[in-house]
């Protein structure tokens, strides 16, 4: 039921975009502390 509708697409794209920004963000502020 909750997987049904336009509410599955948006997961489908959201999540992938949330990990990759919570990488990049990790990342960056890997480099932000080094330095």
């Amino acid at each position: 039921i909750l997987m049904a509708g336009p509410w599955w697409k948006f997961w489908h794209v959201f999540l992938p975009i949330w990990e990759w920004i919570i990488v990049r963000s990790e990342i960056i502020w890997d480099r932000v502390g080094s330095t």
